[in-house]
């Protein structure tokens, strides 16, 4: 199962999938994943980030990444194209995104989970 929706400004996204992998790609507005059961695996230039049951990633915009499923997965990804009237204006950068240079990764992508501290 998947669906598409809108509401307002907001994209939404849901899918029950037990396999899939999604090409390399980037989105102009800030992406909201949370991963119901199962999970997703993001990657990004060198780092890989998985996502599980009850878990949630924020991805900045124009963050080059691709995702894959591997297992039985139920999740919703909400793409957000303005908070309080800001828009994205900036350009990506590909092959690789600049903002995941020497910074680390949880500076970049925002994660939390209901069942567990974020990771050090």
């Amino acid at each position: 199962m998947v669906r598409y929706t809108k509401h307002a400004d907001l994209e939404v996204f849901e899918g029950e999938l037990s396999e899939h992998r999604y090409p390399w790609h980037y989105h102009a507005c800030y992406t909201i994943i949370f991963v119901e059961r199962g999970s997703v695996v993001y990657q990004f230039q060198d780092t890989s980030i998985r996502v599980g049951g009850s878990e949630v990633l924020v991805v900045e915009p124009f963050h080059v990444h691709r995702n894959m499923i591997t297992e039985h997965t139920r999740y919703s990804a909400i793409f957000v194209p303005r908070v309080n009237g800001w828009s994205v204006q900036e350009q990506p950068s590909w092959p690789h995104s600049a903002r995941l240079g020497p910074m680390s990764i949880k500076r970049q992508l925002h994660w939390c989970s209901a069942s567990r501290k974020r990771p050090a």
